[in-house]
């Protein structure tokens, strides 16, 4: 069973960089890589085709960074410090025949809040005029996004409560082992399967990994009486290496599946 717990680890390590080698990045512009924190993007067109060589700007006090979109209309600016950025949109750039969206703010302030990477997205394509929402349009959207993360919180928290329940263990990994079945999803996509079919290989994928966690590390454990102190500690040095694989393969950027 310890083979199968390290052909399952085998597979995660496999299928990883490939993910990481189709999924669009933003290109990063040369300051990007001496600031920790970046305002990025994608630019599309109203046909959803990316938007190369079009200059970008953010500019705050005497800070000023310059970037272009990449192939795939991505666009990244690091910055100092986090604060509010003028971000504007050189139009001159933009390609014949394409122009942002009537009503489209440009240049804009923008504000960081509780993360270093800052997403700012134009909108681009005739007779698109943008609306701002209103406080009972912009409240419900808060609703669903909160009602959305609470429920896989408590997704979690009924696994985390089962697992206490039935072997007394806390496990600290079970944070890492929620978050892989999202990695497996991404994973399998990047490869290039279809997302409904990613989608069931991740649930077959992670009742794999468990069940070999299981046979290959703790079942050993508890046949040679280890307390539940040591165990926990296990459960720790786990959540570590788990988390340290993902974040080596995948970074610690948020990742965007299809659809989203």
């Amino acid at each position: 069973m310890g083979a199968v717990f390290a052909a399952v680890a085998a597979l995660l390590l496999i299928v990883a960089p490939a993910s990481q080698a189709t999924s669009p990045s933003p290109a990063p512009s040369p300051s990007a890589t001496t600031f920790q924190n970046s305002i990025s993007g994608f630019l599309r067109g109203d046909d959803r085709a990316p938007i190369a060589d079009v200059s970008i700007t953010a500019k705050s006090g005497d800070f000023t960074g310059t970037t272009k979109s990449g192939p795939n209309g991505s666009w990244t600016i690091g910055v100092p410090t986090q604060g509010t950025y003028e971000v504007e949109l050189d139009e001159s750039t933009l390609p014949e025949g394409i122009k942002l969206a009537e009503g489209q703010e440009n240049p804009r302030k923008v504000t960081f809040s509780q993360t270093s990477n800052l997403s700012v997205i134009f909108t681009f394509g005739e007779g698109i005029v943008i609306q701002q929402q209103d406080f009972g349009q912009n409240l419900l959207n808060r609703l669903v996004a909160g009602l959305s993360f609470g429920l896989l919180l408590a997704l979690a928290s009924v696994g985390l409560s089962l697992i206490f329940g039935t072997t007394g263990l806390t496990n600290f990994a079970h944070g890492e082992m929620v978050t892989l079945g999202a990695v497996l999803v991404f994973a399998f996509n990047a490869i290039g399967l279809p997302f409904w079919l990613a989608l069931i290989l991740s649930l077959l994928g992670g009742g794999l990994f468990g069940y070999a966690q299981d046979a290959g590390l703790w079942k050993p454990l508890r046949r040679r009486g280890t307390g539940l102190v040591p165990m926990m500690i296990v459960s720790i040095c786990l959540a570590m290496a788990v988390r340290y694989v993902i974040q080596f393969y995948f970074g610690g950027a948020t990742q965007q599946l299809p659809f989203a």
